[in-house]
């Protein structure tokens, strides 16, 4: 099996690469590219976009907020430790069940509305099962 080259040691063969392309003549590039297209397994259009360009890594203008808020937080935390841990799979097309008869009665004093339910009715799989289950691991 053939290892692939992680984002950053691409990106680092492709800056030391990209000043041989620019001084380059156009049949030099086309040798270069064969080598790119080989090394790194990027398609030949793609990797003259990356070279001509800047290849930096550009920070994010605007931060994302949180998406379901801390009640919800605590629901899922309460639901998957209740469920010991139970798979993405399984959970989540039971989550909205499960969070009003088990977390409800658990979270008594903290009861989730309905906008609250809602976002769990939405919660994608991988953001609260990476949230709540890896620490578990």
């Amino acid at each position: 099996m053939e290892e692939t080259m992680t984002i950053d040691e691409r990106y680092k063969y492709l800056r030391k690469m990209q000043r041989c392309y620019r001084k380059a003549s156009r049949t030099e590039r086309s040798i270069f590219l064969d080598e790119m297209e080989v090394i790194t397994g990027l398609h030949r259009k793609s990797l003259i976009r990356l070279v001509k360009g800047t290849l930096t890594w550009k920070k994010r203008h605007r931060q994302r907020g949180r998406t379901y808020g801390p009640k919800v937080d605590d629901a899922l935390r309460v639901i998957i430790k209740s469920f010991d841990y139970i798979c993405a799979e399984r959970l989540q097309p039971n989550l909205v069940w499960i969070a009003t008869r088990v977390a409800l009665r658990l979270l008594s004093s903290r009861a989730l509305s309905s906008t609250q339910v809602q976002k769990l009715y939405h919660a994608d799989r991988t953001t609260y099962l990476n949230k709540f289950t890896n620490k578990h691991r």
